[in-house]
């Protein structure tokens, strides 16, 4: 983890990091593993009603932006326990973060 990181930078990795971590597991549950970023990103646009560009656009840039975290919550709590934390870290679980990691 580096050690620079602006409390609002590690907000916005931390974004990054959770839409990954729920796109890999829609790719376990839904495709088996086998689905490529491509087909993956298409699946969650068509679920979302965005389009595949705005996926791959939000995993470089900030996570999933606020008004979809609910919709996304839906799909990936068909096949496992996600809460909306683990969607949108908030400063303070940053913060936190960020301290355990200098402790």
């Amino acid at each position: 983890m580096q050690q620079n990181l602006s409390l609002e930078e590690m907000v916005q990795q931390m974004r990054r990091n959770s839409l990954a971590a729920a796109m890999r597991n829609i790719n376990l549950h839904v495709f088996n593993g086998r689905a490529s970023s491509l087909r993956m990103a298409e699946y969650l646009a068509e679920r979302l009603n965005v389009r595949s560009t705005d996926v791959r656009l939000w995993l470089t840039s900030g996570g999933v932006p606020e008004i979809y975290a609910n919709q996304l919550l839906d799909v990936l709590n068909e096949h496992s326990v996600w809460g909306r934390h683990q969607i949108l870290p908030s400063k303070r679980l940053a913060q936190n973060y960020m301290e355990a990691t200098y402790a």
